[in-house]
């Protein structure tokens, strides 16, 4: 299958797609951080309860860009230059608690044992990440990732009952370490000596473990749960509409397209999606839905695999593309 694609893409230029942006991926960058900046600002000049919910929306929303962003140079798909690639990774990963190498780690191997045994994103014990669910259990994973229930829930689980994802996050240098703590540790003192260790609390501590989070668990759910794992083109969903500029911006949702093509960027994902639609099979057998929450509250809560859109859902996302 993947070999009939490698023949059709390369007769459609699929090698151009590869070409990096690296201004283009500055600009974002800058971008997402002054957005932050700019809404902390706004909401500290007019903070009421609506304000501030609103700019823990926001501001998860864009802690989950700069994962992606990260995600990016884990794919050596940042920066052409390998040094800038690597610390500016690493720098994007501080904030989210992770670093890029370890977060390389876990997920190369993701890529290469994909929803298997030996994938470390395969959280199998997770109890939100166990499918079909009913609509109500449904809604209380949500609810629970969006108070920090989830993150708290999950911290635990990896670092005392299943400690192999945690295991692979860490396989990394103590010299690296060293420079992440001593990044927080500055931050810390800073705060304190600046009185400005309120802020971090509002706008980076809790966005990161609510909004965050919640926005992290819908992006994983649509991209991976539950699916048909024996067949290669269902191993992995495509899923389309609106939602997708807060749960997986950067054209992470375009997800199937970039575990075949890792090595496409972000900003030709969509590009690439209109190259794949030209080949038949693609076409037929791929998974592509509409509708972040339409995913979770239908087809995650189906025990059977058989009501999952394909053609229908191919016409009716053609032209929504980004790109």
């Amino acid at each position: 299958m993947v070999q009939a694609l490698d023949r059709a893409l390369q007769a459609n230029g699929i090698k151009r797609l590869h070409e990096l942006s690296s201004f283009r991926n500055v600009v974002f960058i800058v971008l997402e951080w002054a957005s932050i900046f700019l809404v902390v600002y706004a909401n500290q000049k007019f903070f009421s309860p609506l304000t501030y919910f609103l700019a823990i929306v926001w501001i998860g929303s864009r802690y989950q860009a700069l994962g992606v962003l990260m995600h990016e140079a884990v794919h050596y798909r940042l920066f052409k230059n390998r040094a800038l690639n690597e610390t500016i990774g690493e720098l994007l990963a501080w904030p989210i608690i992770m670093t890029m190498k370890g977060y390389r780690n876990s997920h190369l191997a993701h890529h290469q044992n994909l929803n298997t045994d030996e994938d470390p994103d395969w959280n199998q014990w997770d109890k939100y990440y166990q499918f079909p669910k009913t609509k109500k259990q449904m809604l209380m994973a949500l609810i629970d990732n969006a108070l920090g229930i989830g993150f708290i829930y999950d911290l635990t689980q990896t670092a005392f009952s299943h400690r192999e994802q945690s295991k692979v996050h860490n396989r990394i240098p103590l010299s690296l370490r060293a420079c992440q703590l001593t990044f927080y540790a500055v931050i810390l003192s800073l705060s304190i000596a600046f009185a400005f260790w309120k802020l971090l609390l509002l706008y980076w501590v809790v966005p990161l473990l609510t909004a965050g989070k919640f926005f992290d668990y819908v992006r994983a759910v649509t991209e991976h749960y539950p699916l048909d794992y024996t067949q290669g083109l269902r191993s992995s969903r495509n899923t389309f509409g609106w939602p997708a500029f807060f749960t997986a911006p950067y054209n992470i949702n375009i997800h199937l397209d970039h575990h075949l093509y890792p090595g496409v960027p972000w900003y030709n994902l969509g590009k690439l999606h209109t190259v794949l639609l030209r080949d038949p099979e693609y076409k037929r057998s791929s998974l592509n839905s509409t509708g972040h929450f339409r995913v979770l509250f239908e087809e995650c809560t189906q025990a059977k695999q058989a009501d999952l859109r394909t053609d229908k859902d191919l016409r009716s996302t053609d032209g929504r593309l980004i790109t």
